[in-house]
């Protein structure tokens, strides 16, 4: 590293001034990144990964319940994969 500032694929930032076009949702983008949730079987975990599921990420849920809310299985239709291990 250089310590230039750099895009998700290594593109300088300052080289093609992408920052002039890049989004919030770029730079939040959490698409091709697995998100590990502890305690996201319902309430604020679930919430939690409905939110990371919106952003890109797939989603492993680990939870003391034998069974998540029956909202859990709503996550894969933001195109994701969504895993609950007890």
């Amino acid at each position: 590293m250089n310590g230039e500032a750099t895009l998700r694929d290594g593109t300088p930032v300052a080289a093609d001034r992408t920052y002039k076009t890049c989004t919030v949702q770029d730079l939040l983008s959490l698409e091709g990144n697995t998100t590990v949730i502890t305690g996201g079987g319902r309430g604020i975990g679930l919430a939690l990964a409905f939110a990371v599921a919106q952003a890109g990420s797939n989603v492993a849920v680990i939870d003391a319940l034998l069974e998540p809310h029956e909202d859990f299985a709503e996550l894969k239709n933001f195109g994701i994969k969504a895993k609950y291990y007890k």
